[in-house]
């Protein structure tokens, strides 16, 4: 459906502006990536409310899927990406 993937896009972008602070002057640096600590907060806003048990299994497949396994606390995952994970678990 076209307008869950706009929400799902306006959350993303806003998750990652909010990432860098809320009140800011400088320019924001527009990446495409979120880190794995912000998935949670996107899933919320849909109205998915998932249990830690949940999370840590979403977040071992980011790991897996997603990561060099070698700085796992630092993965950062794209919009495409996020949307798969997000219809698979929600």
């Amino acid at each position: 459906d076209k307008n869950i993937y706009e929400e799902i896009k306006n959350y993303f972008y806003y998750v990652e502006i909010e990432n860098q602070g809320r009140i800011s002057t400088v320019q924001r640096s527009i990446s495409g990536k979120i880190n794995i600590k912000q998935i949670t907060s996107i899933f919320q806003a849909m109205g998915c409310f998932l249990s830690l048990k949940d999370i840590e299994r979403i977040k071992k497949e980011i790991i897996y899927r997603f990561s060099d396994h070698i700085n796992n606390e630092n993965v950062k995952i794209d919009l495409k990406q996020f949307i798969e994970l997000f219809v698979n678990h929600r």
